[in-house]
């Protein structure tokens, strides 16, 4: 009997992920990450701003779907199609997210004028908006590879791949940055870039906005948002870059806390501090961004 019961308790498969997730912590993040995606689509449904729809309600969706995996993966922690579920869309996750952060600021040059801007509204959206989307490819094309049936060449492909993703999203979060802070000097300075013609500081304040609370609280946080992200890709790239079996993929705390908890306060940031209504955007006003940035 004894003997019978040992056999049946080593025979059973391993966790894929190295340990069992935690069912508590799990819930409570699919129901926080719930909470924010019916907040973030409520916003939608008041402004009918596209970038929302693909950026902030598209974010936690990806989330929902990964913890959701996750807790399919409490039950049944070897069964494989969960874990790549939640392998994928987590490391997708925070890139609409990143995307959002790009498009808040066109609203605040929009805001406080398009003549500090190096890039048209249109302009800007094929740069950002193509590099968001580049970011997005390389994460699903490394993720896709990774998740493989047979491990082997293509499965460490994917994996390199999906770690230059992460790579990918610091360098482009750094790039904004930079790009930001010369807009907001230029601002600060009254200097337009070169294809505007120069006018003096008081007719440029008549054409500009103002440099209000409401503005410099959607700056800041921009600033906290990219800050946070780039803290989550971080954790994402050496994790990526230990493998399977390093110290963090076999901790599910530094999952919670530098990946999912970092992608819930950004994401948070946003519901408390809506750039629309902190910038005073209606509906039509934003309509018009949008199709500006198209043109």
């Amino acid at each position: 009997m004894s003997s019978a019961g040992t056999d049946a308790t080593t025979s059973e498969p391993t966790s894929l992920y190295g340990y069992t997730p935690s069912r508590v912590a799990t819930i409570i993040l699919l129901v926080l990450f719930v909470i924010t995606f019916v907040l973030h689509g409520m916003a939608y449904l008041k402004y009918r701003l596209k970038f929302l729809l693909m950026t902030l309600v598209f974010c936690p969706n990806l989330e929902i779907l990964g913890w959701g995996g996750r807790l399919w993966s409490t039950f049944k922690p070897n069964v494989e199609f969960p874990h790549k579920v939640q392998f994928a869309t987590l490391a997708m996750g925070a890139t609409p997210l990143l995307a959002a952060n790009f498009f808040i600021f066109q609203l605040v040059i929009a805001h406080l004028g398009q003549s500090y801007s190096r890039l048209s509204p249109k302009a800007y959206t094929i740069v950002f908006g193509g590099l968001s989307l580049l970011g997005f490819l390389l994460l699903l094309g490394g993720t896709g590879m990774a998740s493989a049936k047979k491990e082997g060449d293509i499965v460490d492909l994917g994996r390199n791949v999906t770690m230059g993703g992460m790579i990918y999203h610091i360098v482009i979060s750094v790039l904004f940055g930079l790009y930001a802070l010369e807009y907001l000097v230029r601002f600060r300075r009254r200097q337009p870039v070169g294809r505007f013609v120069p006018v003096q500081n008081s007719s440029q304040d008549a054409l500009d906005g103002r440099m209000s609370k409401s503005v410099k609280i959607v700056l800041n946080a921009i600033v906290a948002d990219v800050m946070i992200l780039i803290v989550r890709f971080g954790y994402r790239t050496i994790e990526l870059a230990q493998g399977a079996d390093g110290s963090l993929a076999k901790k599910e705390i530094w999952l919670i806390l530098l990946d999912a908890a970092q992608v819930l306060i950004a994401l948070t940031i946003w519901n408390v501090v809506h750039p629309c209504r902190m910038l005073g955007i209606e509906r039509e006003e934003a309509k018009d961004v949008e199709m500006s940035a198209s043109l």
